[in-house]
């Protein structure tokens, strides 16, 4: 019989990217979790992801951007950004916004694989 397994964000240890903080929370065959927070001031240029990906906003608000526009994201809002679709991020105001990532039909093997890959990408640095 599987069990429920419970992660507590605050015990997570996060790793700094150039979308913010991000802390990997669970993975499965089917979904990657990340916590994310982005600073205040933050800018993202617009870039694509392999997957799938839902957004769901907990606290503060971005900018997402596409194209030449942009949509407001608030709390509670949820956002799915198709695979290979490009998006960019701002958070305009004065405080880090947090957001919930969804990652569906993640290409990791386990948890550290994806943490791995992120050090990587970042030198080494967390």
């Amino acid at each position: 019989m599987s069990k429920i397994s419970i992660v507590r964000t605050d015990e997570v240890e996060g790793i700094e990217t150039p979308e913010g903080l991000m802390k990997p929370l669970t993975l499965t065959k089917e979904v990657l979790m990340i916590h994310m927070e982005v600073p205040a001031g933050l800018e993202v240029s617009p870039h694509a992801h392999q997957n799938d990906c839902i957004l769901f906003m907990l606290s503060g608000s971005i900018n997402l951007i596409q194209e030449n526009s942009s949509v407001r994201v608030n709390p509670g809002d949820v956002v799915l950004v198709p695979a290979n679709v490009k998006v960019g991020l701002t958070n305009n105001s004065d405080s880090n916004a947090e957001i919930l990532a969804i990652v569906l039909s993640p290409n990791y093997a386990s948890l550290e694989e994806f943490k791995q890959r992120l050090m990587k990408l970042m030198g080494g640095k967390s």
